[in-house]
């Protein structure tokens, strides 16, 4: 009997040594995770505000003025994650695996060219991408004031979507 406790003991080490052991599913990702998340929107929306801006200054009279106010609100976004920023609220947002993989490709959220035939389009892609965006880091957010940030932020860009939807040319 011990022999055959030996050898299931020699057994279960080596498979333990020479198998993959699955990772966790809720791992914390490291710390830094949130401070580029946060960091990487704030790039998003100076990018976007400066692309809102190029493009009303080309846009007809009526479509001007939406993209002037949208590249004034993501003027807004910009400074809130700023301020997240300076107040160190990366910490506030333990962003795990399933977090991570929820995330927009980053591709999505790349600014757009003001005078590509097609910017609108894009800009519609790219509201809903920092709407998917705001709303995984408003679900996985501990603070709460951050958290109805994040909240609030994932409306006003649904909410651009909807209205530069209503700029592009009917078909």
């Amino acid at each position: 009997a011990g022999g055959l406790l030996f050898l299931g003991f020699g057994a279960w080490m080596i498979i333990e040594t020479f198998l993959p052991k699955p990772a966790a599913a809720s791992a914390t990702i490291p710390g830094w995770a949130g401070k580029f998340a946060i960091r990487q929107a704030e790039i998003f929306e100076r990018a976007a505000m400066e692309d809102y801006t190029k493009l009303a200054a080309l846009a007809s009279p009526e479509a001007r003025a939406v993209l002037e106010r949208i590249a004034e609100e993501e003027r807004w976004h910009h400074e809130a994650m700023l301020c997240a920023l300076a107040s160190g609220a990366e910490h506030d947002i333990p962003i795990d695996q399933a977090m991570a993989e929820r995330l927009p490709a980053e591709k999505d959220l790349e600014p757009f060219s003001s005078d590509a035939a097609n910017a609108l389009e894009h800009a519609v892609k790219m509201e809903r991408a920092s709407a998917r965006f705001y709303e995984v880091l408003s679900d996985g957010c501990k603070n709460q004031r951050l958290k109805e940030t994040f909240a609030a932020l994932k409306v006003a860009e649904e909410n651009h979507a909807k209205r530069i939807e209503m700029l592009k040319p009917k078909k």
